[in-house]
Order: structure tokens, then sequence, then C-alpha cells
């Protein structure tokens, strides 16, 4: 830490009384010197306690508050309408002009018809959110259930399904910003809106795929103990990303597993989500948790199995502590000090 190098620093020039043969040093300037550099830069922060104090209150304030939270509402009878208009305009086939008998006939590949939304039966909660994890996989847009037997779609379990995705499916939830639904008798509509054109979030799925596994083949596992590969993967993260620059909203990849393997520039759900992907392809259980911390905002971290126990495991706050251990597979209660979350969620890590 930094602290230790700039107290050895100053130990070392109070150490050094007699100067080498040839060398005019004055012990006295040295000592002033020392202590000169041992504060220059510092911060009163950078000597409270670990997880409280100046330090913790820096780290809440700045890296904090950057998380992708859709926030579900219904859709009103005119918007549903336009919608529909929309979908209609995107399903009907394409007009062709007539073939003159002169004209050589056409080696292009007949055009196909847009399809139109997927329908989905639904009868549990379980069932929706399975319909939202598919609509997500393909980046589906809209998407209707019809509704059987007793269940009927609350409002928020909307929030809850994606909370619960989110936890599991690190690239299938990215993107998504905002959705809206419309009820007609038992019959849902579910329009899904994307942070970027959902061409460019299908290639951004596929890249970050790609580049994932890229990270993981960098990881080395020979020998090692789960707790030592928890610790490569948190330090190659800390290496490779720095928080994105600037304040909140920040740009879409910043908050993609995509942003921090791809330019090295995340915020904290971008931390989080290629953490998760690292973690899980090296065969070790990690989830996605989102929370709120002391100061209202939003923040994004995970919870790591490692021998059997369950962690708490901060990268983004590792990479802007002082110590990449600071959030290191820590328990509850540690993490309580800074934030909540919703413990019925996610396993207990009381270790």
């Amino acid at each position: 830490m930094r602290i230790w190098r700039s107290v050895a620093a100053c130990v070392l020039c109070a150490a050094v009384t007699v100067p080498a043969a040839g060398c005019k040093v004055n012990p006295d300037k040295m000592m002033v010197s020392g202590a000169s550099q041992f504060a220059e830069g510092k911060e009163e922060e950078d000597y409270s306690p670990v997880n409280s104090g100046a330090l913790l209150q820096k780290l809440i304030d700045r890296y904090t508050g950057a998380m992708e939270n859709p926030d579900p509402k219904p859709m009103s009878d005119d918007e549903f309408q336009k919608l529909q208009k929309k979908i209609q305009t995107q399903t009907q086939p394409p007009t062709t002009a007539p073939v003159e008998e002169e004209s050589e006939p056409s080696t292009e590949p007949p055009a196909t018809e847009p399809a139109p939304p997927d329908t989905y039966t639904v009868g549990d909660y379980e069932d929706f959110k399975a319909m939202l994890l598919q609509a997500y996989t393909n980046t589906d847009e809209v998407i209707t259930c019809t509704l059987t037997g007793s269940y009927a779609v609350k409002a928020d379990d909307y929030q809850l399904a994606h909370e619960e995705l989110r936890r599991d499916y690190s690239i299938e939830t990215c993107c998504v910003e905002r959705w809206s639904w419309y009820q007609q008798g038992s019959t849902y509509t579910v329009q899904i809106s994307y942070s970027l054109p959902t061409e460019d979030v299908k290639r951004l799925k596929t890249e970050t795929d790609r580049l994932a596994k890229e990270a993981v083949a960098k990881i080395d596992t020979e020998g090692k103990t789960e707790r030592e590969i928890v610790a490569q993967v948190n330090d190659y993260l800390c290496d490779l990303v720095t928080y994105t620059a600037g304040s909140s909203p920040f740009p879409p990849l910043s908050y993609t597993a995509y942003g921090a393997f791809a330019d090295g520039d995340a915020v904290c759900e971008g931390y989080t989500r290629a953490a998760k992907l690292m973690l899980n392809a090296l065969g070790i259980k990690a989830l996605h948790v989102h929370g709120e911390c002391t100061n209202g905002e939003l923040h994004a971290w995970n919870l790591v199995n490692v021998d059997g126990a369950w962690y708490h495991l901060d990268v983004t706050w590792n990479d802007s502590s002082r110590s990449r251990e600071d959030y290191f597979l820590v328990s509850d209660d540690y993490m309580h000090v800074s934030r909540d979350w919703n413990a019925g969620l996610y396993p207990a890590a009381n270790a």
C-alpha cells in the first residue's frame, strides 16, 4: 500500500546519518526532505482505517451511482396503438415491382419478411422470468404473452425478474435501458428499449463472449487455489480497467463487460459483469449483486463462492481504494458498513 512505501522512504531517510565519502549531504535536510516527500500529494484519507473514515466516504461519493436500473412503466392506450402500427408496418411483405418478360431472372435471394413479435404462454412468475430471459437473449424489442390459469403479472414482477436475471446472466441482460407493458384481456405486450441500437447490442454480446475467453486464457490456474484464482481475476481487471471519467450519465459501453475488456473503461456495472464472466468461465461461482450505498446511490459488485463459502468482491472499489484487498472476499457485515442490498436474492456471506 502507498502508506507503507511512504513510511519506508521516511525511515530510510532518518536512518542515513553518515553520508558516503565525497557526498555533501546534510542529515537534517534529509529528514526535512523525507517528511516533505511523505506528505506530498497525500490526503488524510490515506491513513484512515480500511472501510471507514474519509477514504470510505470518497469511494461512496465517487464510485457509486453508475448502474443500469431499468424502470418499468405501463403503456398508455395511445402508446400501444402506435406500437401496433409500427409492428404492422415492419411485418408488411416487401413491395416488388412487376418483372418484365425480357429481363433476366434475378439472382438475388428472396426478401425475408420481418418476424412478428414472439408470443409466449405464461402460467406463473417463473414462466414470466423465462420469457424475459429469452427476449434478452434474442435482443427482442417486442414480445407478447398469453396468461393462463390464475397468474396475473404484477408491476413488481418486472423489476424482480430483471434483478434475478442480472444476478445470473451478465451478457444477456446488458444494455437493457427500460421497458413498458400493455394489458389487453389475458394478453400482455412488453416493449424493451436498449441503450444502443439492437444490431449493435447483438454484436456487442458476441464480441463480449470472445473477449471474455481471451481474458480467461491469461489467468494461470495450474496448481492454484480458488482464492488465488479470484485474486488473479481481481488484479487482472484492476490492471486493465480504469473507472470512466466524468459523471453520470456515462456512455452506454461503460456499463458493459465489453467496455471493460475492449476499452479498459467501465463503471461498477462493467467491472462486475466482466468479473462474473471470467470467474464463471474459470469454474468459480459468481453472482452480480446490486444494492444501494449509504449516499442513496446504486452500486454493483460480486458475490463469489470460494471453497464452499460465499464472499463479497468489489473490484471497482479495490481498483480505487488504497489496496486491491480492501474489498476482497469479505463478509456481509463488512459490506453493510457502506451499502445495503436485497438479501433475499443472494446467499449470505458470513465467513
